[in-house]
């Protein structure tokens, strides 16, 4: 039986290497159900009687194998002591699966031509390790089981033995595909589960484990660089519903969302993107967590419903607590404990993030925005709007201006880019 020590290694290894681990018993029916589940999309069945499961079935103790089979495919493995089990970390690739290594694949299994699509769909799949760092990892897995022993080392290259050919299928592509969408819309369900359910550890674990099913991307233009802010930009729109449906209110999601938006919009770089990826989840599971108001008391969701219901009403704590039929001071009291933030301040920056909106979409005067989120007064709505924004409404709005005029120019230059001159700069 696998212990929680195992099970935790396994966990750390998948997810800083995104690499599949599994504990297998030590048998050659064990290891063919593996190798059945890792190629069933491309042949209908691996052969019982192919090298590596020969190879595998010889294993023995206290000794780290390094296996490449018949489709260049790399394990690392190493029996565990005293149980008749075996831990393979594996399938990788040691280099990336190009034309002339698909073509070598092909040639070395006997397969035609007509296969080299499926393939690349399949190799797509695994990633891409140094052969070192796999034997160093193993290395120090077996030292671990083994209490510090010295290990042997052994390799093997199953594609150099006797050709046992596995029946292909010929419509793997149209299978693979299936396979990955199916793959990929079910780990970001389950992520997007996670997120609206706060649960933290549950939804890195997935996240880190399969960053490049949930993040595919998206290949709209050949800026590599506005094609990461698309995808970034669709995966932060899936957390904000997700944070949504767990019962945060759209206050604290707007706040997150503007903030999220401009630094992907500004990013200049693509690992600076990658890195707002993890801290989007990172903010979103906490808005789950600490604002969630289907958490709070009736009393306290009640009055979150009356405020975003009609900014422009008059509203203050005796206003809100008369139409719920509670105690002004029971009302203060209980929303700070349970949101975090005082009644009336909230109430303020519901208004100034309404008013932001409005500043940066429309062409409103800043005194009526003012008045249509409730400021009567034009020079109190901009006090408070600076107090919390650090600049007057007037100057928010050419920044944001700004923004999206940048934008636009962005867009016209990708258009003539991939246009030409039929796109002039008028547009």
């Amino acid at each position: 039986m696998e212990t929680e020590e195992l099970k935790l290694i396994r966990r750390l290894v998948s997810c800083t290497l995104h690499i599949q681990c599994s504990v297998l018993d030590h048998n050659g029916g064990a290891l063919l159900d593996f190798l059945n589940s890792i190629y069933c999309d491309i042949f209908k069945k691996i052969s019982g009687s192919i090298p590596l499961v020969d190879f595998f079935k010889a294993f023995a103790p206290q000794t780290v194998y390094g296996m490449q089979d018949r489709f260049l495919m790399y394990y690392g493995a190493v029996i565990l002591p005293d149980t008749g089990q075996v831990f393979i970390v594996g399938p990788c690739l040691l280099e990336k699966a190009d034309s002339h290594f698909i073509a070598k694949v092909l040639k070395i299994n006997h397969i035609g031509l007509d296969g080299e699509k499926s393939f690349q769909c399949f190799y797509d799949r695994w990633p891409v390790l140094d052969q070192a760092m796999v034997h160093t990892l193993m290395r120090i897995i077996g030292e671990y089981c083994y209490k510090g022993k010295t290990l042997d080392h052994r390799q093997f290259l199953a594609w150099d033995s006797k050709l046992v050919q596995p029946v292909y299928v010929e419509d793997s592509v149209r299978i693979l595909t299936m396979k990955s969408l199916e793959m990929v819309y079910d780990r970001e369900k389950a992520l997007l589960e996670a997120v609206s359910r706060g649960k933290r550890q549950e939804a890195f674990d997935i996240f880190i484990s399969n960053r490049s099913l949930v993040l595919q991307p998206m290949r709209y233009s050949p800026d590599t660089l506005r094609d990461a802010k698309d995808k970034y930009i669709a995966f932060h729109g899936k957390l904000k519903q997700a944070a949504e449906q767990g019962g945060v209110h759209p206050i604290h999601l707007e706040e997150t969302s503007a903030e999220f938006c401009r630094r992907i919009e500004e990013a200049e770089d693509i690992n600076d993107i990658h890195t707002l990826a993890q801290n989007m989840l990172r903010r979103y599971i906490q808005l789950v967590r600490r604002m969630a108001v289907p958490q709070c008391s009736t009393p306290v969701r009640q009055a979150v419903n009356l405020i975003h219901l009609d900014l422009s009403a008059p509203l203050s704590v005796k206003y809100l607590a008369e139409a719920i039929q509670v105690h002004p001071n029971y009302l203060s009291r209980i929303f700070k404990q349970e949101m975090g933030i005082a009644l009336t301040e909230y109430i303020n920056k519901s208004r100034i993030i309404r008013a932001m909106k409005y500043l940066g979409e429309t062409e409103l005067q800043v005194g009526d925005i003012g008045l249509y989120v409730g400021f009567e007064d034009i020079n109190y709505f901009s006090r408070v709007f600076k107090q919390y924004v650090e600049c007057s409404p007037s100057q928010y709005r050419k920044i944001a201006r700004g923004y999206q005029l940048a934008g636009e120019k962005e867009e016209r230059r990708l258009l003539r880019a991939t246009a030409g001159s039929e796109v002039g700069d008028g547009i």
